[in-house]
């Protein structure tokens, strides 16, 4: 016969190994999500020094010059509230 202290236990163990998996699954789902968000709008070297500039990392010359050319000002026009809106109304079409 089982103790019911045993069955707690195993259950207990059992639903915190599955909410661990959950978690592992949700956090790649919003990492894909991201990833195929950013390929939609940024080409592969845009996104790298996307990434690059949100870890803080240091951008050489180049990299630095091509990312206030290009990458700032998609960053720029994705923040802006009014073309968001615009893209809402639009979606809902």
């Amino acid at each position: 016969m089982i103790s019911s202290q045993r069955l707690k236990n195993t259950f207990n163990n059992y639903f915190k190994q599955a909410e661990a998996r959950l978690s592992e699954i949700l956090l790649v789902k919003e990492e894909m999500g991201l990833e195929y968000a950013m390929s939609q709008v940024f080409s592969p070297k845009q996104k790298d020094l996307f990434l690059k500039k949100l870890r803080n990392e240091k951008l050489n010359k180049t990299e630095k010059e091509y990312y206030s050319r290009t990458v700032k000002k998609k960053l720029t026009a994705l923040v802006n509230p009014e073309l968001q809106r615009s893209a809402q109304r639009v979606l809902q079409l």
